[in-house]
């Protein structure tokens, strides 16, 4: 197993841009995950619309993670009420991840991608949850989706409940792992899925409430957890 990318969700408002870049800077495989959205900017681990632009423009890995209404109007509807700051935000970040439960939305993906090809943004990888609740989701648009869909096998959702058992990664798909990583367990669950995955098999891992200290983005238990990783990641040129 080797790790291509892992990434600190989870960025908030008392987080010091230049920190993040400095960090980057010695770790090319870190990526910052940004959680976005229109109801709860400002809240908790979800920056200001401001501070989100500002943590997009460093140049660094980013993704960012869309919740809410932006993604039920993407996802169902193929348009956006809020249409131009979406585009600011999908234009800014690296990956983008569509936060939703496919037991209360359904899915369409062809009015999504003709949103996205509308606006020649077609060819950024998005990412899916892949949970019990997206199971039958993931199983109907894995085998024809392309290089640009990435899956992450992650059933805590931000809660912080561990990884317990490893799925099998989809075949041909960039696969990722989360689930109540920290660092405090970070290193039995990378030996874990070092036990369960193929030794050549690439993944990225993602640490959300792990990585939170009263609540705040952690930048202290982000380098822990970086310490803990380097043996597995893959040197980037």
């Amino acid at each position: 197993m080797k790790i291509k990318t892992v990434t600190f969700t989870g960025v908030d408002d008392k987080t010091v841009p230049f920190d993040l870049f400095s960090i980057w800077r010695d770790n090319k495989f870190v990526e910052w995950g940004i959680l976005y959205s229109e109801t709860g900017g400002g809240r908790n681990r979800y920056p200001k619309f401001a501070k989100f632009m500002e943590l997009m423009e460093l140049p660094c890995n980013t993704s960012a993670h869309l919740c809410g209404k932006v993604v039920r109007e993407l996802i169902v509807k193929g348009k956006v009420e809020q249409d131009m700051r979406l585009l600011t935000v999908l234009n800014a970040c690296q990956r983008v991840q569509l936060n939703f439960n496919a037991t209360k939305i359904t899915p369409n993906l062809y009015l999504m991608f003709a949103y996205l090809n509308k606006y020649n943004l077609m060819g950024k990888p998005i990412i899916f949850q892949a949970n019990k609740a997206n199971k039958r989701f993931i199983d109907a648009v894995a085998p024809f989706t392309d290089n640009d869909f990435h899956y992450l096998f992650d059933a805590s959702g931000g809660r912080g409940t561990e990884i317990a058992t490893i799925s099998e990664p989809i075949p041909g798909k960039h696969c990722g792992y989360a689930g109540g990583l920290n660092p405090d367990n970070l290193a039995e669950k990378l030996a874990l899925l070092d036990m369960n995955l193929p030794v050549d098999q690439e993944i990225w891992i993602d640490m959300e409430s792990g990585v939170r200290t009263s609540d705040m983005f952690d930048l202290d238990k982000v380098q822990k957890c970086i310490e803990i990783v380097k043996p597995y990641t893959v040197s980037k040129k």
